[in-house]
């Protein structure tokens, strides 16, 4: 259904107006796409409808204004199908990784682009991980199979996890790799995998920043337990990380407490991606004016398009931030500001590899994605 159908309606009640002079009816035509559903098609043609009979004298305006409310009605209705979400998505990553395989044959760096994979499980996407998997030698074989593991966030298919498995089984083991990928995931499988990582002796800090957008008691009892974990230095700003997408009261006395304690402003910045909120801007500002790292602060701006965020990306390049750290941050992104502000990037002569990141994103910047799920889920 088109976006701007209101403007097609105010068309048609003009070119109504002309053709009633004329003794012709109007007749507009819509594009409407392959994936759209009935509801499209009826407000399609009660829009036809509405074109053909907005100049008739005959038809008075309160007639009018009930056909057009029912037609922004039916849009609006599509709008809120978990279906409609969920084709934009399938769009937008089709979209991401050809965007992907483009900036590979450009000579981006694969490993960059495996760590960036988060919650992709097409063929195309899989294609991508044997590849580099494939293609890894000599000093790459020690850590390429860990990006791969982180870039695996979000999934619970039976193929990520025999991944999983089978890396794990490797010498070293990439445990803390594949926790970070477990990011999103509140399944029993996720949580027998945590409890397999830590009785391999991974420290509770190194789960904790694979609970991105987890807001469950098994997710808060393991965190709270990192904080406190004995005999252990532990990681708080991977823990604040691990925030990412959490807006709840819990998430926010969290945070507050581990900026008491001190841990650093940028690894609280970075876990407030995907955070719109009043009280997430609020704690920005305050973290930048108390000189947090712009790395986390850029990186936390993923999945926002708000005109707030693009006003704080520009402020950070004209700071002196890194590009690909703003790169990072667009991840989730499909708007056309979007795309132009990664062609520039590129053009600036930012890293393709982190350009590539910063589409779908890794085990923070993915939480867009989690917002979507929800939004289809209400």
């Amino acid at each position: 259904m088109p976006e701007n159908i209101n403007e097609q309606l105010n068309i048609a009640d003009v070119q109504g107006g002309k053709n009633n002079e004329g003794g012709e009816s109007s007749r507009l035509k819509f594009d409407i796409s392959a994936d759209n559903t009935e509801l499209s098609k009826t407000a399609n043609q009660m829009t036809d409808l509405y074109a053909k009979i907005a100049g008739d004298k005959q038809v008075d305006a309160e007639t009018l204004q009930k056909i057009r409310e029912q037609i922004l009605g039916l849009q609006n209705k599509e709008k809120e199908m978990p279906g409609f979400s969920e084709k934009k998505l399938q769009v937008f990553e089709k979209k991401s990784l050809d965007y992907i395989e483009k900036l590979l044959a450009e000579g981006a760096r694969g490993d960059l682009i495996a760590y960036g994979l988060a919650g992709l499980d097409s063929e195309q996407a899989w294609a991508l991980r044997d590849r580099f998997l494939a293609e890894a030698e000599g000093e790459d074989k020690d850590y390429v199979p860990g990006y791969v593991a982180m870039g695996l966030v979000g999934l619970d298919s039976e193929r990520a996890w025999a991944m999983r498995e089978k890396l794990l089984a490797e010498e070293g083991g990439f445990k803390s790799n594949i926790a970070n990928g477990l990011a999103g995931l509140d399944s029993e499988r996720a949580w027998d995998m945590r409890a397999k990582l830590l009785a391999k002796g991974l420290h509770k800090y190194h789960i904790a920043m694979g609970l991105a957008g987890l807001d469950s008691e098994r997710a808060w009892t393991l965190r709270t337990e990192s904080l406190t974990e004995e005999g252990v230095r532990v990681q708080e700003g991977w823990i604040a990380e691990g925030l990412a997408g959490l807006d709840s009261e819990r998430a926010w006395a969290m945070r507050e407490k581990l900026l008491a304690d001190g841990t650093d402003k940028g690894d609280v910045a970075q876990g407030l991606a995907g955070l719109d909120s009043e009280r997430a801007w609020e704690m920005r500002a305050k973290l930048l004016a108390e000189g947090a790292d712009k790395r986390g602060v850029a990186r936390g701006l993923a999945g926002l398009d708000s005109e707030r965020a693009w006003a704080l990306r520009a402020k950070l390049l004209a700071e002196g931030a890194k590009k690909e750290w703003v790169a990072h941050g667009l991840a989730g992104l499909d708007s056309e500001r979007a795309w132009d502000m990664r062609a520039k990037l590129l053009a600036d002569g930012t890293d393709k590899g982190n350009v590539a990141q910063g589409l779908v994103g890794d085990y923070t910047t993915f939480v867009w994605r989690l917002k979507l799920k929800s939004a289809a889920q209400e």
